[in-house]
């Protein structure tokens, strides 16, 4: 039987309503909070298709929930999202749950799984393990990231201001501008990373390329059936090529 997760979700709550009451960055860090409860919803349909046992998905979607715990106080402190510019927020986030002992009601081994996804889940590639259930925790909430950061990144034309700074990393918008070497990656099938991103587009191209590094079939349907290479590919209506690459992705998925 899966743990229930009201204790966490009560806790995460209050935890984001203590940045949010300080009305700096309200719109960026709401942003953040409902993306935690979506990666969570998200986690939660993965670990069911996919069938993992309920002791390692209550770990997952734990995991799911606090993964982007340290947004908070990054964007407080710093007043933006960008790691580079900042701190690694994963390794934040990690921190934050163990200072404020947010699993002291978990065992150690569901600890070490929560953590362990939380820490890499960011990371461009993740690092061998021998440990089946921390590749699977870790792949997953990857996963159930990247479905989400899609959805509200496509829903950026619909956003104010501060929520495209949050979604968008304050990149150069310039429709025409893109970065050959990002383009070059998904080309080549290889998933794209953030160094180096200047524009919008960059990170259109990045998280088309994350088409693959989808660990899981049920996310490689979902990024099929959502359309996403489709909306993503009209959004770089100026990069060169852009259809034919569109078909690639959408050719590889479903091969």
């Amino acid at each position: 039987m899966e743990r229930d997760l009201t204790g966490l979700l009560d806790w995460f709550s209050g935890y984001a309503e203590g940045y949010l009451r300080d009305g700096v960055g309200r719109g960026v860090l709401e942003l953040k909070r409902d993306h935690c409860l979506r990666v969570l919803e998200e986690c939660r349909r993965l670990t069911h298709e996919e069938g993992f046992e309920p002791a390692l998905a209550s770990a997952c979607h734990a995991g799911a929930l606090l993964h982007d715990v340290g947004r908070f106080p990054q964007y407080q402190k710093y007043g933006t999202l960008r790691d580079a510019l900042s701190v690694n927020h994963a390794v934040l986030s990690a921190a934050t749950i163990k200072r404020e002992k947010v699993l002291a009601g978990y065992d150690r081994q569901a600890q070490r799984l929560i953590l362990y996804a939380i820490v890499l889940h960011n990371r461009k590639n993740l690092p061998p393990s021998p440990n089946k259930a921390l590749s699977l925790a870790a792949e997953v909430l990857r996963d159930a990231d990247k479905l989400d950061i899609i959805r509200v990144m496509l829903g950026h034309f619909d956003m104010d201001a501060v929520d495209r700074e949050a979604a968008f990393f304050g990149l150069d918008p310039d429709p025409k501008g893109y970065s050959p070497a990002i383009l070059e990656a998904v080309w080549n099938r290889r998933m794209g990373g953030y160094a180096g991103m200047r524009y919008c587009n960059d990170f259109y191209l990045l998280v088309l390329s994350w088409a693959y590094d989808l660990n899981f079939k049920t996310s490689r349907r979902l990024f099929m059936q959502r359309g996403y290479a489709r909306d993503i590919a009209a959004s770089l209506s100026r990069v060169p090529g852009i259809e034919k690459l569109q078909r690639q992705v959408i050719q590889d998925l479903t091969e």
